[in-house]
């Protein structure tokens, strides 16, 4: 632009050549106006950095002003699921048991989900008020807008909405899969859309609060929320009472395999069924029900038949996810209830693997059955754990008949009697020895299997060494270990 005018002043100037030219004066003037319009065109940067930065500065200030609400902080906002518990019956069915409580424990979220979505209905017309803020367009500030901004009551009972969801679906999903991931999907959907909402990355809200929106957007949220609480309510509380777990049971037929002894199994199987006086002091639940998985894991592997470790290993699954449930979920008497819920519907299955030992032995071409007595019960909510009880005519004598098999026989229950009947024993440690004599019967059935002569004098060392005080049991297992050095 400023070529064109500056060749128009040259020809002014030429045609003015002479000083009495009509031409003279607009050549003055028009020589004015250019070097005008130059010293504008300067100073134009200059100006616009000086608006810029005096918009900058009032952003600063907007933001230093504005403190908005801290968000849905979820040990702020949802507190613990409480369900009223009724003693467990003695002997009831553990899957009506878990049916029960999870039925209570979905009523009672869905009582949840009512309540905040009349706590969002009871808000006023105008819980989205008016605000102002700038966005950002390209390098530089809008001029001000006028948006709705939430007001604190509404933005806490919007927060309380998504830590709820948060604190919640874990619970859900353990106890009602299908209804857990739709309302996880559903609950992170709006966290998401809150998320875009509360980001200030490119806009600026004056004065303190919320942020603010463009008009409109905080209204649909609000609206959307609503709907999806009201939903979701109805829906839970139409659900019908039912056992998040099917009912699983082991196979009738099952084959144990060649490497492993089915007295050793039924064993190892009936120690977990007895040790279920909880966590150790110092161990967490989830810490504690992982060792033991693994441990029954290992032992149920000696099954030829894999189903019958598979069908455990799926009850596992829930039972771990139980262990893990966090504080926020439920409270810890409850979570102890449906932690304890689902362990007895897995311990229930271990006793049914019992009750079937007899039958896997002789289907596993095993010329002698395996002898259970006792009475193994399951665990109620406060985890004490029953005993098993090992008759003193423990049936340990095989079909070697040798002379020899015979003895170690007849010294191995005189050994039973000593271990049951010595007073100096605590209840553990009669159950630890006796864990160990059923070693020493394995080899009375098989006096001519070596590695099973060893194993059993390792049993009687230990014996030996654990008696202790108790002088009639430290006897009888020297008797034993005489018998076994002669077999071997």
């Amino acid at each position: 632009m400023w070529k064109v005018v500056a060749a128009w002043l040259v020809v002014l100037m030429i045609l003015s050549w002479h000083g009495d030219s009509p031409l003279a004066e607009l050549y003055i003037w028009g020589t004015l106006a250019f070097l005008a319009y130059k010293g504008w065109e300067k100073a134009q940067p200059a100006l616009k950095a000086q608006a810029r930065a005096k918009v900058e500065a009032e952003v600063e200030q907007w933001r230093a002003e504005s403190v908005p609400s801290p968000g849905p902080e979820l040990s702020e906002t949802c507190a613990p699921l409480t369900v009223p518990l009724r003693p467990a019956a003695r002997g009831e069915n553990p899957q009506e048991a878990l049916r029960e409580l999870s039925g209570a424990v979905v009523r009672h979220v869905a009582g949840e989900v009512l309540r905040h979505a009349e706590r969002l209905a009871a808000l006023p017309p105008d819980a989205c008020g008016p605000g102002i803020y700038r966005e950002r367009e390209g390098r530089d500030w809008s001029a001000p807008r006028t948006g709705t901004r939430p007001s604190p009551e509404a933005a806490a009972a919007l927060y309380g909405v998504i830590a709820w969801g948060r604190a919640r679906t874990p619970l859900l999903k353990l106890l009602r899969p299908e209804a857990g991931a739709r309302l996880d999907a559903d609950a992170r959907g709006l966290e998401a859309e809150l998320s875009r909402l509360r980001s200030s990355g490119d806009r600026v809200s004056k004065g303190r609060g919320e942020v603010v929106c463009p008009a409109g957007d905080w209204e649909k949220y609000l609206s959307r929320t609503k709907k999806w609480l009201r939903e979701t309510g109805a829906s839970l509380g139409a659900l019908d009472a039912e056992s998040p777990i099917a009912e699983i049971h082991p196979p009738r037929f099952a084959r144990i395999k060649d490497t492993v002894a089915a007295d050793t199994l039924a064993r190892q199987i009936n120690r977990f069924l007895r040790n279920q006086d909880a966590p150790r002091a110092g161990r967490a639940l989830a810490d504690w029900q992982a060792a033991e998985s693994r441990s029954e894991s290992q032992a149920l592997s000696g099954f030829l038949t894999d189903e019958i470790p598979r069908k455990y290993s799926k009850i596992g699954f829930r039972v771990a996810a139980a262990a893990r449930l966090g504080a926020q979920s439920a409270s810890p008497e409850l979570r102890a209830a449906i932690y304890w819920a689902f362990r007895n519907v897995q311990l229930a299955y271990l006793k049914e693997v019992m009750d079937h030992m007899d039958d896997y032995t002789r289907q596993s071409g095993r010329e002698r059955p395996v002898t259970v007595i006792g009475n193994v019960g399951l665990v109620n909510g406060n985890a004490n754990g029953s005993t098993i009880n090992v008759a003193s005519n423990l049936n340990i004598g095989g079909a070697g008949g040798e002379t020899n098999g015979a003895d170690l026989a007849e010294v191995v229950r005189v050994l039973t009697a000593a271990i049951r009947d010595a007073a100096e024993l605590g209840e553990r440690d009669r159950t630890d020895l006796l864990d160990h004599v059923a070693d020493v019967s394995d080899a009375a059935a098989a006096p001519g299997d070596r590695r099973k002569l060893l194993r059993a004098k390792a049993a009687l060392t230990t014996v030996v060494a654990a008696a202790g005080s108790a002088g009639q049991v430290a006897q009888a297992a020297q008797d034993c270990m005489n018998v076994v050095g002669r077999l071997l």
